[in-house]
């Protein structure tokens, strides 16, 4: 595929990988012409589940697979014309508001212990967001709260943010 192929296309193709029919399989790779795309595989399962008897017809396909016989799509194959027409713009969610939501959750959904939970209300500690504006000093502020509790600490919170926004 392209690298210049219509944004359509790539989100189209972004949702196709997602849901598993089709895989990248690398970037930035010379074709004919010495243009530069991206190639993707095809989940072979998507296309033997379409054959009535695939026991017998996907040995064969499977056998003469390889990487010198793929598809092209250059940035302006007429395929491209008529889905650009039907597929609407894809516009990603924006992602501040439940970013915020996140932040300003209560450390009690954090993973950590119950006593580092209190400790950290002690010091006016009481949300996601209260721990990755703080540095680790004032972490260490607290009673029993070292260099590895400060960090164990920190890493808690940003973990629960990524976890979160990555699904």
């Amino acid at each position: 595929m392209h690298k210049d192929v219509p944004q359509t296309v790539k989100e189209s193709l972004r949702l196709l990988e997602y849901t598993g029919i089709i895989q990248e399989n690398g970037k930035g790779i010379k074709a004919t012409n010495a243009e530069v795309g991206t190639r993707y595989l095809v989940n072979l399962g998507c296309v033997f589940s379409q054959e009535s008897a695939p026991s017998n017809s996907s040995l064969p396909i499977a056998r003469n697979i390889t990487s010198k016989r793929m598809t092209e799509f250059g940035m302006n194959n007429p395929y491209f014309k008529d889905l650009v027409d039907q597929i609407p713009d894809f516009k990603e969610n924006d992602t501040t508001e439940i970013l915020e939501k996140e932040l300003n959750k209560s450390i009690d959904i954090l993973d950590l212990t119950t006593w580092i939970k209190e400790t950290l209300k002690s010091i006016n500690i009481f949300t996601v967001r209260d721990i990755l504006t703080t540095t680790e000093a004032i972490l260490k502020t607290a009673y029993y709260v070292g260099d590895k509790r400060a960090r164990l600490v920190k890493s808690a919170a940003i973990a629960s943010v990524y976890e979160y926004l990555n699904g």
